[in-house]
């Protein structure tokens, strides 16, 4: 099944792109529950994430696996 939840495709658009789409990232969350992140593996990207994932639970969010996520989806529509 495919996921039917927001995702954020970062394309390549800056030094920093996640930086850039970080606000938009955290409103999805806070808005949706939950959100898929596709990076590149740039190092920029790769240790801009890595100071956002230390920020998470300060925040109430949750780094899941996207096969749990998808598990959870499933579950709901079983129920």
């Amino acid at each position: 099944s495919f996921v039917r939840e927001p995702a954020v495709h970062i394309p390549k658009l800056s030094n920093d792109p996640f930086k850039m789409l970080k606000p938009r990232i955290e409103e999805m969350i806070a808005t949706k529950e939950s959100a898929v992140i596709v990076l590149h593996p740039y190092p920029a990207e790769i240790n801009a994430i890595t100071e956002w994932l230390r920020t998470l639970p300060s925040k109430g969010f949750i780094l899941a696996p996207l096969s749990a996520h998808i598990a959870q989806i499933n579950t709901e529509k079983q129920e």
